[in-house]
């Protein structure tokens, strides 16, 4: 206890015997400040930005657009080079599962906002994602509020020997 005092409450006041609050800090007068305000202007009349200037597009800065069609939710960091590189994504998930494409929509849905740009699901399988400046308000979601969850009945178990067709791939 006693070491805790020593560090809080020091006995010695000698720290501050040189110091007086009342007493004026006096500028030394051998230092000059130079005079060439004069010249100088203030920034209220010369603002630091300008208003930009619009131009016409031209070919080379046109918006491209790229339709994806991704097998797997690894294929999110090509999508978004594509997003940085200003084309607007649509983008169609319906080869992934589920889970996939949750995943894939959750990391577009936060490149999409940390570029500045815009996510819009068109329908169940397809997403248009837009970079910062490219409106993209003519998508009109047609996709529905889902209904209220149905109980499902389980099917009587049969015995497969493989894939039905709905599952199969086409190589």
């Amino acid at each position: 206890m006693n070491l805790l005092k020593r560090f809080v409450r020091n006995d010695n006041a000698d720290f501050d015997e040189s110091y007086d609050e009342n007493e004026l800090y006096v500028m030394p007068e051998d230092i000059q400040i130079p005079d060439d305000t004069a010249n100088s202007v203030s920034a209220l009349e010369n603002p630091a930005r300008k208003d930009p200037e619009f131009r016409p597009v031209s070919a080379a800065d046109k918006v491209s657009l790229k339709l994806l069609q991704p097998k797997s939710h690894i294929e999110a960091t090509r999508i978004a080079d594509k997003l940085k590189d200003g084309c607007i994504v649509l983008l169609d998930i319906s080869r992934l599962t589920k889970e996939q494409a949750h995943r894939l929509v959750d990391f577009l849905s936060g490149v999409a906002y940390v570029l500045g740009g815009e996510m819009i699901r068109t329908n169940k399988n397809t997403i248009v994602i837009s970079p910062s400046g490219v409106d993209i308000s003519g998508f009109a979601p047609d996709v529905e509020a889902p209904a209220e969850p149905q109980p499902v009945q389980a099917a009587p178990a049969q015995e497969t020997s493989g894939l039905t067709e709905e599952y199969e791939e086409e190589a």
